[in-house]
C-alpha cells in the first residue's frame, strides 16, 4: 500500500493512524519506545523527518498509549519511554486540547498505569527551546524520572539558525537552558557544526555560546557534525569544513566531561556520503 511521488523516497499513499502501529511483539517478547508523534511542523533545512512524514503531524491517542503501557507491564517492562521530534508538542488527536493539557493527560496515564519510571524530554523524545517553560518543566519534575532534558539549540549564531529555518533564536535557546538549570534539571544541548553556509565567525559564536551555557552548571553539550541527507533542502549544498583546531576544542570539552556525542564518527559518515555523491550513487533531483 505504498506509492511513488516526485520525492526521492517511498511514502505511504494513505498515512495510517499511529494507533494501529504498535511497537510490540508479544511472540518475541519485544517492545520499543512508543512513538507518540510522527512528523514535524518546523521543517528545518537539514532534517529528513518533515520530508518523509509531511503535514499534518500525527499523534497517538491516550487510549493507544494506555494499551502500550498495559502490554509493557504484562511483558515485565516497568519503564515508559517515548519517541517524538518534539515531546512538548504532543497533542491528543481529536481532543481539542492544548499541548499542556494533552501532556498532563499523557503523564497522568503513565502514573496511574503502574509503570515505575517515565522518561519524556530525553532521547528519543527531545524538545525545542520554545517549549521549555516553567510549566512544562514542572510536569517533568512532577511525573517523570529523567533528570535530563535534551534541547535542540543547534547553533550559537542567529544567522545560521535563520539559514537552517529553526524558528527560534540564540536567546530563546539560552533562556530555555537557564530555565532547565534553575529547575534543578540537567540540560543536554544539541549543537551542529559544518552546515552549509557556516563560517568561522559563526563557529566562534557557537563556541562562546557553549561556554556561556557550561558556565551555568548542570549543562552538557552534545555535538554533531552536519550530515547531508538526500531529500532535504540543504542536501545540494556543500558542507563547511570544520578547522582541526576547532575539533580539538570539542575534544578538550569532551575530555572534561562537558561534551559528548558521535561527532567524530559523523565526520567519517559525512565523507562517505560526499564520496557516494561524487560517484553518482546518490543524485540530486532538480
Amino acid at each position: 500500500m505504498g506509492g511513488r511521488d516526485t520525492t526521492p523516497f517511498w511514502r505511504a499513499s494513505s498515512p495510517c493512524s499511529l494507533d494501529v502501529a504498535m511497537p510490540i511483539s508479544s511472540r518475541l517478547n519485544w517492545m520499543a519506545p512508543v512513538e507518540i508523534s510522527r512528523g514535524c511542523p518546523h521543517a528545518c533545512g537539514y532534517c529528513f523527518t518533515p520530508r518523509i512524514h509531511p503535514l499534518p503531524v500525527r499523534h497517538r491517542s491516550i487510549e493507544s498509549i494506555r494499551h502500550y503501557l498495559e502490554e509493557s507491564l504484562r511483558m515485565g517492562r516497568t519503564t515508559a519511554r517515548f519517541i517524538a521530534p518534539d515531546a512538548f508538542s504532543y497533542r491528543e488527536p481529536g481532543g481539542g486540547e492544548s499541548p499542556r493539557d494533552s501532556l498532563v493527560r499523557l503523564l497522568r496515564t503513565c502514573r496511574t498505569s503502574g509503570v515505575r519510571k517515565v522518561h519524556l524530554g530525553s532521547f528519543p523524545s527531545e524538545v525545542r527551546p520554545e517549549g521549555v517553560t516553567e510549566e512544562s518543566l514542572g510536569l517533568i519534575s512532577t511525573y517523570c524520572s529523567n533528570r535530563t532534558l535534551v534541547i535542540g539549540a543547534q547553533s550559537g549564531s542567529d544567522r545560521i539558525l535563520r539559514l537552517l529555518k529553526r524558528g527560534h533564536t540564540v536567546a530563546d535557546a539560552e533562556g530555555a537552558v537557564r530555565r532547565v538549570v534553575n529547575a534543578g534539571l540537567l540540560a543536554h544541548v544539541d549543537m551542529i557544526f559544518g552546515t552549509p553556509g557556516e563560517t568561522l565567525s559563526d563557529r566562534l559564536e557557537s563556541l562562546r555560546f557553549m561556554e556561556r551555557l557550561i558556565a551555568l552548571g548542570r549543562t552538557r553539550i552534545r555535538a554533531h557534525i552536519y550530515l547531508p541527507l538526500p531529500g532535504t533542502p540543504l542536501f545540494p549544498l556543500s558542507p563547511t569544513s570544520v578547522e582541526p583546531w576547532f575539533l580539538d576544542q570539542l575534544r578538550t570539552l569532551q575530555g572534561c566531561g562537558l561534551l559528548d556525542g558521535q561527532w567524530e564518527g559523523q565526520l567519517m559518515v559525512q565523507q562517505q556520503i560526499l564520496d557516494w555523491c561524487r560517484a553518482g550513487m546518490i543524485r540530486v533531483r532538480g
